[in-house]
């Protein structure tokens, strides 16, 4: 059985890799829950896909789940197959996880292999070096905050806004 093989990098860190290897039946959802595994993105945000160029500009995305109008056609993750997004110029891919707290990897299709029998794919066949995630908000502590200057703060933009004016 066909294998397509992806290279996985991330920016902030010139180290990092992963390389997968998926089915080209299974979708985008299968291929976004691997990277979460093998990459170590722990929680449940919301994700996308996007289809780019060479240069990886954005072109189209795919998205997790369906949060467009009803009459939008939206490319969903369990609604596409890899192989029907890879060819010899649509090989490169933008994986944006957690919009709050954006990680942004970019993604090449690299290849074909064969399946070794015995094995569950999809699956990670390389790693080089652990993410290190932006410790900003991960050390955040509300406590750490002078609430008192924050809720100041806070009602002089509502005395300064736009909705101050529909109390009067």
């Amino acid at each position: 059985m066909k294998l397509y093989k992806f290279k996985i990098t991330f920016e902030k860190q010139p180290n990092f890799l992963r390389e997968i290897l998926i089915k080209p039946s299974q979708t985008f959802k299968d291929f976004h829950l691997i990277i979460k595994k093998c990459v170590g993105l722990k929680s449940n945000e919301l994700a996308s896909f996007y289809i780019c160029n060479k240069d990886y500009k954005k072109i189209n995305e795919i998205t997790l789940i369906d949060m467009s109008e009803k009459n939008s056609q939206k490319l969903i993750m369990k609604n596409c197959t890899i192989k029907n997004f890879v060819n010899k110029t649509d090989k490169y891919f933008i994986y944006e996880y957690d919009f709050l707290h954006l990680q942004t990897f970019k993604i090449e299709f690299i290849g074909i292999e064969e399946s070794e029998k015995g094995q569950k794919y999809p699956k990670c066949i390389t790693s080089k070096e652990k993410l290190q995630f932006n410790k900003t908000h991960e050390n955040f502590n509300i406590s750490d905050v002078d609430k008192e200057a924050l809720l100041k703060d806070f009602d002089e933009i509502l005395k300064n806004s736009y909705y101050s004016d529909l109390d009067e």
